[in-house]
């Protein structure tokens, strides 16, 4: 839930959040948090868009219109693209697009992967809303009003994240048969020691040692969290450098030496002829 509730967080959704975390509790999954993750913000944006539609807040959503909802997957491959419109209906409604945390949420759960060449015979892959749209359907067959009535209230989510890490933060990156750790640079002067990490939400800052403050795009909020959990912070912060896990490794892996296995070829490091260009263009802050 934390990854979804920034402090900020606007009370509607908020309340939509709690109550899909509810509905979902009797069959949460643990072993799967990319996918429990996946159904909870599908859920809490159906919720939403159905709270605006009924104008009402989202544990008064019937359940019935909850299913109904659901059941809007006419696009190709099962989309569910009716579902998707009523949602995208109801962000903008609410002011929330563009560089909002909720815009970009459902363009990550409508995310659909498609070849380059435009005349390949590979289809689209399907999106984290499609499938997770699959398992609400199940996990919600089992409920009625008066069920629903006795579920026991949504945990507290998790807070805000604040660390100071006293070296570097490296992005722990596998491709294939090789792999690097990349360390975290301010876009500004290039610092990457002695900085804080903020997350708050899904959303991740680093601040360094002179007090610029950047996103950089391949720290994910629960991947950091997961990398603290990892090293035990004490009240300093973290002594030397954080690890954290890039995109290509399960969300859950420890990216520490000797707890991972790497691929062949693993650098720990940059490879200059190749690398540098990359650091770059990733310092740019029209990227970042």
């Amino acid at each position: 839930m934390g990854l979804l509730l920034r402090t900020d967080a606007p009370g509607v959704w908020r309340s939509a959040v709690e109550h899909a975390a509810r509905l979902l509790a009797p069959t949460w999954c643990a072993e799967q948090p990319a996918a429990a993750d996946a159904d909870l913000g599908t859920l809490a944006m159906t919720l939403l868009a159905l709270a605006r539609e009924h104008d009402r807040v989202a544990d008064a959503v019937p359940l019935d219109a909850v299913r109904a909802a659901l059941e809007d997957c006419t696009g190709y491959g099962g989309e569910p693209i009716g579902l998707r419109a009523r949602i995208d209906a109801a962000l903008k409604a609410g002011g929330h697009e563009r560089d909002d945390p909720l815009w970009h949420l459902r363009i990550r759960l409508a995310y659909q992967w498609e070849p380059m060449e435009p005349m390949s015979d590979i289809e689209p892959a399907p999106s984290l809303m499609r499938d997770a749209v699959d398992r609400i359907r199940r996990a919600l067959g089992a409920l009625d009003e008066a069920s629903v009535a006795e579920l026991p209230t949504a945990p507290t989510p998790t807070g805000a994240l604040r660390v100071a890490v006293a070296g570097a933060v490296r992005v722990v990156i596998t491709t294939g048969a090789t792999g690097a750790m990349f360390p975290i640079l301010c876009g500004t002067c290039a610092r990457g020691d002695a900085g804080v990490l903020a997350v708050g939400g899904t959303d991740v800052t680093y601040t360094c040692a002179a007090g610029h403050t950047g996103v950089d795009r391949r720290l994910a909020a629960v991947r950091v969290r997961n990398a603290v959990a990892f090293v035990d912070a004490g009240p300093a912060g973290i002594i030397g450098d954080l690890l954290v896990s890039g995109v290509a490794a399960p969300e859950d892996t420890d990216p520490r030496p000797g707890l991972f296995s790497p691929p062949s070829g693993y650098v720990d490091g940059l490879r200059p002829e190749v690398d540098d260009a990359l650091m770059r263009a990733l310092r740019d802050p029209r990227i970042n």
